[in-house]
């Protein structure tokens, strides 16, 4: 193999693992456009515009199976038994 691509720096350890040199690892992480996506300014009123409250976690990504938002629907029952509070959203495009 010339060399490999992963999305997280964490990667490059698993692939280490599996014997994969650590020079044949490049790390190159998902852009964000930091115009589009930033940190909200005022989280409360975003929150409360949104109707949240609580926990929320977000599955984000093309809606397909390969991206595995399947997963956490199935192990959401589990999570609100430790953490009832919390909410999940899902945000994507496709089938």
């Amino acid at each position: 193999t010339a060399g490999i691509v992963t999305v997280a720096e964490a990667l490059t350890g698993y692939l280490a693992a599996l014997g994969v040199q650590r020079e044949r690892v490049t790390v190159l992480r998902n852009g964000v456009d930091l115009e589009n996506f930033r940190p909200a300014r005022d989280r409360k009123a975003l929150r409360d515009e949104l109707g949240l409250s609580g926990r929320v976690l977000l599955s984000a990504g093309y809606l397909i199976e390969r991206k595995g938002h399947h997963l956490i629907i199935s192990a959401l029952p589990r999570l609100l038994e430790a953490l009832p509070d919390t909410r999940l959203l899902i945000a994507g495009s496709g089938e």
